[in-house]
């Protein structure tokens, strides 16, 4: 009876998968143009039966993936060309992406006193165009004080559980920081609407 079980779940499971590409297949294809996104891939090999291949079926479209694997560019259907490396921003690109965010200029555009303080702040911030990002969005539209946000972000990653630290552990200060940073952005959010609590919980089970 196990047995049995087991291959009803996997034929359920096949199914639900088969379906699913089809149906994704025959929205595509009633598509002018498409962008189709395989975010955080692991491995090539988890969504390479995914890849529409056959323009026939799929129509004409753009494919996105995105991974940590730096080996994703030596597959045969990836040319190197449209392979791009993003890595740590330096230090210009960090003020220039942040100040154009939150104030809509560049940084030797800025009193000399707001970039001293600007280049304290960057220095405790990821050089990742995420967190870059999130932390000048979170700036931006909440309006606090560089010294106010820094504080949120210590009493944010301060409640982290010891089962969180050990799952950080590799790379704690950085990922602190960048916990500090998201977990601010969402609790910013969270105080807007509550039916964002359901979405936002719906969103980690589906990872």
């Amino acid at each position: 009876s196990d047995v049995c079980s087991s291959d009803l779940k996997l034929q359920s499971f096949d199914e639900k998968r088969k379906r699913l590409v089809n149906f994704v297949s025959h929205f595509l294809h009633n598509a002018d143009s498409w962008c189709l996104l395989f975010d955080n891939v692991d491995s090539v090999e988890y969504v390479r039966p995914y890849i529409p291949y056959n323009t026939e079926i799929f129509g004409n479209g753009s494919i996105i993936i995105t991974t940590r694997d730096t080996e994703m560019g030596d597959v045969n259907f990836i040319k190197s060309t449209n392979v791009i490396n993003i890595g740590h921003l330096s230090n210009v690109e960090q003020r220039s992406l942040f100040c154009s965010i939150l104030y809509g200029k560049q940084f030797n555009e800025l009193d000399k006193d707001i970039q001293k303080t600007l280049v304290k702040f960057l220095e405790r911030i990821p050089k990742m165009p995420l967190d870059v990002v999130a932390a000048a969005y979170y700036l931006k539209n909440t309006k606090i004080s560089f010294d106010d946000y820094e504080k949120i972000m210590q009493s944010s990653y301060r409640d982290l559980t010891g089962m969180q630290e050990r799952l950080l552990e590799k790379n704690v200060n950085y990922n602190r920081t960048r916990y500090g940073i998201i977990s601010s952005v969402f609790e910013e959010v969270l105080k807007q609407q509550f039916d964002f609590k359901v979405l936002l919980f719906t969103l980690c089970l589906l990872d």
